[in-house]
């Protein structure tokens, strides 16, 4: 919904907020295709017209897409859960549609998985207090717990997922067994602390460099000035 973009996100589902004349799912879906993923699903809910209207099945973008609903917005995990027979039981990349970030941690993201696999390869940056989205605590690329949206100032890790993923079979089985969190959510950090209690391997990628999930309407400005200004990693 963006609800803290207030009259941005009137009349748009943040997905569809443009950056320099372009929807922020654009910027993710092109990031993809340059890497050479090409057969995308996007999991839609809130004004999912909007975004169908705009993509359709891929093809003017260079890319397959297919569209599954979410028909409660309940949590990250069941969102992403709704992809698991897209998986197909192979690993899949899971991007979150309203993140603004450099092309080149989709690149990076890709070459680590493939260079050393795991159960799950969390795209994650350093903030000063991870409150508005996960605590990720570490020991060296190891995760050994995620708290969701701890209360400011609690946290004794910097290190946030960044919404840039690579899910292996294991963890999206888990997906499917998630308990209700006391949000009232299905949250995917259930599933990582799931894997890793039952001897799994998730690591942490770090990205490092421009991060954004245009949340505010300082942050879109933020966005769309460094866009408009044509910086060499957009």
């Amino acid at each position: 919904r963006g609800k803290r973009l207030g009259y941005i996100t009137d009349l748009l589902p943040k997905p569809m907020v443009c950056i320099a004349g372009q929807p922020l799912l654009e910027y993710a879906i092109n990031d993809l295709k340059s890497s050479g993923i090409t057969e995308i699903l996007l999991v839609v809910g809130y004004r999912l017209e909007d975004i169908i209207s705009h993509f359709g099945n891929g093809s003017k973008f260079g890319v397959s897409l297919t569209y599954v609903t979410q028909e409660i917005p309940n949590g990250t995990g069941s969102a992403i859960a709704l992809g698991a027979e897209f998986a197909k039981n192979e690993p899949v990349f899971v991007r979150f549609g309203d993140i603004f970030t450099s092309p080149q941690h989709t690149l990076d993201l890709l070459k680590d998985y493939e260079d050393n696999p795991c159960d799950a390869l969390l795209g994650c940056n350093f903030v000063e207090d991870p409150f508005a989205g996960a605590a990720v605590y570490r020991d060296g690329d190891r995760i050994v717990r995620t708290v969701e949206k701890p209360a400011p100032g609690t946290s004794t890790s910097n290190w946030n997922p960044g919404g840039l993923y690579i899910f292996g079979p294991r963890l999206m089985s888990a997906l499917g067994t998630l308990p209700v969190s006391p949000r009232g959510e299905y949250e995917v950090t259930s599933a990582y602390q799931t894997v890793i209690d039952n001897g799994g391997d998730i690591r942490v990628h770090e990205m490092h460099g421009y991060w954004s999930d245009v949340g505010t309407e300082e942050a879109y400005i933020e966005a769309r000035n460094l866009a408009q200004s044509a910086i060499p990693s957009r």
